[in-house]
């Protein structure tokens, strides 16, 4: 499978109808900085700079509008002498606002030229800016009438922004997923030659049919079928569930679990692109990718209204003409382009929804998408995966059943003991029970892939191996000594200590809670 092309500013994996850049962003970013991501500082310092000399157009334009607001400054100045300063208040807004036009106006518009989205919010946006500019420079020119080099400043200056925080956001939002799922893995032993040579490859490199083997401790480097041996394995990574699940000869196992006390011959079933790790990670790619409900209405709303717009502008021309005249008319339909622009929904809900889904993510919260977050606020009802979530990932000792004469303080011990050397689960629970109540060191130890340990206490042979819980709630391990019995653990998921605050938050705004677990 073909590597999915890179956004040019932050190599943010593209669409397929995607050209050069993920967002609208990225494109006016790169224009600014007119490199990538890593040269982000000069998009930064041109937007600081533009930022600058507009709040310098508008000082020469609150000048302009002072008469309007405060009335005559002095009643000594003669119609000219106001006149002449007018004038040199208009020229210096207007040498102000052209930068401003090069720094931002420029790569704005190069963005709307490369992406052809003339019918979108950037479009409408560069209407009503060109349409205040060439007003504002006619009256220059003329030496009457209102400018707005202030207005059209500002807007250009607020949209640069907000594209550039949406690139950054973007860039952000990769970097946490690329985190979340690093890239590097460690190599795989492919069997072959008939079983009689391994040979280390990279995971990628698997395809279905081929023979892997995993050592204990080891990393599953592709999903599979077991074909031999057996283990327990921790999946917790890729499942949330804290328990050891056993995989024996004939069952199927994920690319991910940790092979914990045993070794396994697994074949491959998929390829390297295939493998769930693989897929989780095409999933979040297309989750940040994907354009939500509310911004596909942007979008709809973006391709008809710069035609409408255009139309009641021109209507409101025409109609004002014979009414206030020709130029009081051009500041009227002027006025029906600037406050158009859906800015609301072209820049605010891409920024918004790119953050939200970086900051789930980088809480661990995996978000297909910008479609969950919406539809989540019409939520009436929570449904928890019980283990992993209202559960922490740890097992904790919940009762002990004594048999044949044996005490609970000396089977707990006799347990602890032949679990003191194991990073098993339900080992650390049984360690963790007993504290320093512990037999005396454990001799003969032997693991028992995928069942539990055997060891001698005392001149005698005792196996610590799995049993029938009486609960599907519970986890349940015996101690044997022969074929006599001495005891069962109960062992249950600990509960997270913030879980009833939580659901006592979701109560108190009016969401009903349910848990979604196997448990009778």
């Amino acid at each position: 499978m073909r590597a999915p092309r890179g956004c040019t500013h932050c190599d943010f994996p593209l669409a397929e109808t995607q050209a050069e850049f993920c967002c609208s962003g990225c494109c006016v970013a790169h224009a600014l900085s007119g490199a990538s991501l890593e040269h982000g500082d000069r998009a930064l310092g041109r937007l600081l700079l533009a930022g600058a000399l507009a709040m310098g157009v508008m000082v020469f334009s609150l000048s302009l509008y002072g008469e309007s607001l405060w009335g005559r400054a002095s009643d000594d100045l003669s119609a000219d002498q106001e006149g002449a300063i007018r004038g040199l208040l208009r020229a210096g807004a207007l040498v102000l606002a052209l930068p401003v036009v090069l720094l931002v106006g420029v790569p704005i518009a190069d963005a709307v030229v490369r992406a052809r989205r003339w019918l979108s919010a950037d479009g409408l946006i560069l209407l009503g800016v060109a349409a205040a500019l060439a007003l504002s420079f006619s009256n220059t020119v003329r030496g009457s009438g209102e400018v707005y080099f202030d207005t059209a400043t500002a807007v250009l200056v607020l949209v640069a922004a907000g594209r550039w925080l949406e690139a950054r956001a973007r860039a952000k939002a990769r970097e946490r997923l690329s985190a979340l799922l690093p890239q590097s893995e460690p190599p795989a032993l492919r069997i072959e030659a008939l079983g009689l040579e391994e040979r280390e490859v990279e995971p990628g490199q698997l395809r279905p049919g081929d023979l892997v083997r995993v050592l204990p401790g080891g990393l599953l480097p592709v999903d599979g079928v077991v074909v031999e041996g057996r283990a327990f394995l921790d999946t917790s990574a890729l499942s949330g569930e804290s328990e050891p699940r056993a995989a024996q000869v004939g069952d199927a196992v994920l690319a991910g679990s940790i092979a914990l006390d045993g070794a396994l011959v697994v074949r491959a079933t998929t390829t390297g692109e295939q493998r769930l790790r693989a897929r989780f990670a095409r999933l979040l790619d297309e989750g940040l990718r994907a354009r939500s409900p509310w911004l596909r209405l942007a979008d709809r709303v973006s391709g008809w209204l710069l035609p409408l717009v255009l139309l009641l502008g021109l209507s409101t021309f025409a109609l004002r003409t014979g009414l206030v005249g020709s130029e009081r008319a051009l500041l009227d339909a002027l006025s029906v382009v600037l406050i158009a622009c859906p800015c609301a929904l072209g820049l605010a809900t891409p920024l918004v929804m790119t953050f939200a889904l970086s900051e789930a993510w980088r809480r661990g919260l995996l978000v297909r998408g910008g479609e969950v977050l919406e539809r989540l606020a019409r939520a009436r009802c929570i449904v928890f995966d019980k283990t992993g979530t209202l559960t922490t990932g740890e097992l904790e000792l919940v009762a002990v059943q004594a048999f044949d004469g044996c005490t609970s303080d000396e089977a707990l011990a006799l347990a602890a003991a032949l679990e003191a050397h194991s990073e098993h689960p339900i080992a650390r629970a049984l360690v963790r029970a007993a504290g320093s109540a512990r037999s005396q060191p454990v001799a003969d130890f032997t693991v028992l892939p995928g069942r539990g340990v055997r060891g001698t206490l005392g001149g005698r042979a005792y196996e610590l191996v799995t049993s029938t819980a009486p609960s599907v709630a519970l986890t349940s391990v015996g101690l044997y000594s022969g074929d006599v019995q001495y005891a069962r653990f109960d062992l249950s998921a600990r509960p997270r200590p913030e879980a009833r605050p939580v659901l006592g938050e979701l109560a108190a705004l009016g969401l009903s809670a349910r848990v979604l677990t196997g448990d009778a």
